[in-house]
């Protein structure tokens, strides 16, 4: 038999916006979240996030450091092979080395 779905009109507004405006709002709304948790982190502190199944662990990441950012917060993610875990501390952002700028890449040019 034909499964039959009535939506509400607070649902159909929801089904009539554009997938992008709701994938914008879910990553707002958890980088609100992930934000809330810096709000009395400093250098030193230290932190985990456990995945869940559905989970990619770059895109939670992303949301990890974009939320500590807006908090004035830098982080560093440690190395660890558990696929399901994410490991930070937050680090001063005086300690972080500088990036080098103007370094080439490749073979050098030869000089006449």
């Amino acid at each position: 038999m034909a499964e039959f779905t009535l939506w509400s009109p607070e649902e159909m507004q929801e089904r009539a916006k554009p997938k992008r405006a709701v994938q914008r709002e879910t990553r707002e709304r958890i980088i609100a979240e992930y934000t809330n948790y810096f709000q009395n982190a400093k250098a030193g502190f230290g932190g985990q996030v456990v995945l869940g199944d559905e989970e990619d662990k770059r895109k939670l990441r992303a949301l990890v450091r974009e939320a500590a950012s807006r908090s004035n917060l830098v982080l560093r993610f440690r190395p660890i092979k558990d696929k399901n875990r994410i490991e930070f501390l937050v680090i001063d952002p005086q300690s972080q080395p500088a990036r080098k700028t103007g370094a080439r890449r490749g073979r050098p040019k030869k000089k006449s």
